[in-house]
């Protein structure tokens, strides 16, 4: 039936069903506030009924379909949790249906849902198309309860399809295991998350996996009190080569041969700084860099968003002596020091807060999230910008981050089975599949088939689709063989920030403070933080 009724200005229809006993609704999305509401036709006119409307609690992803005599809506909660609610269409109430949290069942993101039904056994049908709309299919699901060993695996993962996927192919195929994504979810304090994390696997309980850096703050004390599982024997036991792998895989949370974490994904950033600041094209060492930082007389913040006590916390992070002022074999520190006075003072004359007008910044991040959008030195040279990146006792390199680090509680009592499930996201067919332009791959093998079929063929290659041209945006970058090269070395070059500075850190930024707001003079901070770190 073809209905052809004007809409109020700024609504477009965004999904249409018809029940069981022949009611229809729409799924209108209001364009000024992206709101979506659920309204009745009148199925002879189809007109809007005046008289009943219902809002949705989803903003992401938002599909309409049917449950027998009542509208059904699916979408994302506030925490990336994928869920089916009937409406009730008379009081507008929705009641859960089906949350897919730890189930085995992946959302096929890289297909558009088009309808789906819920069955009077709970069923579902699920009817997909690709992007195009030109090929589709359908799915039918049931929910059955499995007898498996639940692994909690915890962190925060921003609705991270590539781990889903992966959980639902472990799932599916692991006749033992069955691996539960534990989220702190989008809104809550990641802190007390965090905290509540710690005091659990103190007490010898907690997830059996535990997943990124919001719990980095605890993970020194984790592993000095032996509650992280050591991975070194599973890793030579399951015939896992590091030279198979890019050095960060199992850097992160490691001390000498002992590895407590491993990446299954890499998140590596550099930074950059014009050359004009620095006065050099080489990159600088801590005593370069403050020198270059005082004599500099235009005008401008070290980076935008941090404050004095986080642009002195950045020249301090990567260096495991912080520059010499500990010296951890003694047990002595000396914070006296004229560097120590030059930090805090550059640290105070560009940090960003109210009372910096400038728009200029100094330290401008460095993506190495592809070699497309990776700048090399050729691209730096002529943007006339220095690789500044994070400054380590041995030179300046780019940092990987345990966003996607995993470790295995030492409490435990499926140690096996959370091994189990890591070795799978480190094979080669894990590491491997349905990967996209923005994954960068930790296995070296994948890593090249990568960078070839996906990163350049598919970024720097016109596609003819559908009878349309499509010219991507990085047609004619610098994809040399040189290049290449740099970008992989930089890759293998990245280390993790040193984890026992951590309280020292936090010391140093707490007394700092002090200095900013001018109540103290260096001399005096610097005295009390060498008597709190000794």
């Amino acid at each position: 039936i073809l209905y052809e009724t004007p809409l109020p200005a700024d609504l477009d229809i965004d999904g249409i069903c018809q029940t069981e006993s022949g009611r229809v609704y729409v799924q209108l999305r209001d364009e000024t506030d992206d709101s979506r509401t659920l309204r009745e036709l009148d199925p002879a006119t189809g007109k809007l009924l005046p008289d009943f409307q219902a809002e949705f609690p989803y903003k992401i992803q938002v599909f309409l379909g049917s449950a027998g005599n009542a509208p059904a809506v699916t979408g994302c909660g506030p925490d990336f949790n994928r869920e089916i609610k009937e409406i009730d269409p008379d009081a507008g109430n929705l009641e859960p249906l089906l949350n897919f949290t730890g189930t085995s069942y992946r959302w096929h993101d890289e297909l558009t849902l088009q309808d789906f039904q819920v069955l009077e056994d709970n069923s579902i049908e699920l009817l997909w198309a690709d992007f195009n709309g030109l090929n589709c299919f359908q799915e039918c699901l049931r929910m059955e309860n499995v007898e498996k060993i639940p692994l909690v695996c915890r962190g925060i993962f921003y609705n991270d399809s590539w781990l889903a996927e992966r959980v639902s192919w472990f799932n599916q195929e692991n006749s033992t295991y069955h691996v539960v994504l534990e989220d702190c979810g989008i809104g809550n304090d990641i802190e007390d998350f965090a905290r509540l994390t710690s005091v659990q696997v103190g007490a010898g309980k907690g997830p059996d996996i535990l997943c990124g850096e919001f719990i980095e703050d605890y993970i020194g004390g984790m592993i000095n009190n032996a509650a992280l599982e050591e991975l070194t024997p599973y890793v030579r036991a399951y015939g896992i080569r590091e030279e198979d792998y890019f050095s960060p895989t199992f850097s992160s949370w490691r001390q000498g041969e002992q590895i407590y974490g491993v990446n299954y994904k890499m998140s590596i950033w550099s930074y950059t700084m014009p050359e004009e600041v620095l006065g050099s094209r080489e990159a600088p060492d801590i005593e370069t860099l403050v020198d270059a930082l005082l004599s500099w007389t235009g005008d401008g913040v070290w980076q935008k968003g941090l404050s004095s006590v986080n642009v002195l916390n950045s020249f301090f992070e990567g260096t495991d002596s912080l520059w010499n002022m500990v010296d951890w074999e003694s047990g002595h520190c000396n914070f006296n020091t004229p560097l120590f006075a030059k930090l805090l003072q550059v640290a105070s004359q560009y940090g960003d807060d109210e009372r910096k007008k400038s728009e200029f910044t100094i330290r401008n991040r460095l993506s190495l999230m592809n070699l497309i959008i990776f700048e090399g030195q050729k691209e730096r040279e002529t943007a006339e910008k220095v690789i500044c990146g994070f400054l380590f006792d041995d030179g300046c390199y780019a940092a990987s981050f345990p966003t996607y680090t995993l470790a295995i509680n030492a409490n435990s009592q499926h140690k096996e089975g959370a091994w189990e499930f890591i070795s799978f996201l480190l094979s080669e067919q894990s590491q491997s599949q349905n990967l996209d332009s923005s994954i960068r791959p930790v296995h070296r093998e994948t890593f090249e088939t990568w960078m070839q079929e996906k990163v350049i063929y598919e970024l720097t290659t016109k596609h003819i689709r559908d009878g349309v041209l499509y010219t991507p945006p990085y047609y004619g970058a610098d994809i040399s063989e040189e290049k290449q090269a740099e970008y992989r070395q930089a890759v293998e070059d990245a280390r993790p920030l040193p984890l026992r500075t951590r309280p020292i850190l936090t010391i140093i930024q707490e007394e700092a403070e002090n200095y900013f707001n001018g109540s103290k003079s260096a001399e005096e901070v610097s005295k009390i933080v060498n008597n709190r770190v000794q």
